[in-house]
């Protein structure tokens, strides 16, 4: 992983995140429309030690990483894709990318494609559930912790 000149906080990092989904959301539609999931950030703690208000106070920066999650739901105006396909589709979109493949499970069912961008540190994944469902999760490494509200899901 190439190593970043500066720290990316945690509001960017979940914009970041945001992006890294609408690539495959865009490269999905029309067959499929998302519904926002998880978004969360939890920052790293010491042993022992509790968040709270005097911290903001502090010189010390807090580290957290950011994880957003959408369900993928099948278009209306097509027939919904066979899982398989959509995740072949992913892969190759991944593939071009440049990203390196960390999990790959793609048969038998459920399947599972984790993927990391080399020059941010990123995860991407799509996940199948076992009834089939479909679901995108992107997430960062270490990012600095501002206790700002994360952004609203951005991706309709």
């Amino acid at each position: 992983m190439t190593e970043s000149k500066f720290l990316m906080d945690d509001v960017r990092g979940f914009r970041h995140a945001e992006d890294l989904i609408r690539q495959v959301v865009d490269e999905l539609r029309p067959r499929f429309h998302v519904k926002p999931g998880l978004r969360n950030s939890m920052p790293e703690l010491d042993e022992d030690e509790e968040l709270n208000e005097a911290d903001e106070n502090r010189d010390v920066q807090r580290m957290t990483n950011v994880e957003v999650t959408y369900s993928l739901e099948p278009g209306t105006t097509e027939p919904a894709p066979d899982n398989a396909s959509v995740f072949g589709q992913v892969e190759t979109l991944w593939q071009r990318r440049g990203y390196d493949t960390l999990i790959r499970v793609v048969d038998p069912p459920p399947r599972r494609l984790c993927v990391r961008d080399p020059r941010d540190g990123f995860t991407i994944s799509i996940n199948e559930g076992q009834a089939g469902n479909l679901w995108l999760t992107a997430a960062s490494g270490p990012v600095v912790y501002t206790q700002a509200t994360p952004p609203p899901p951005g991706i309709f």
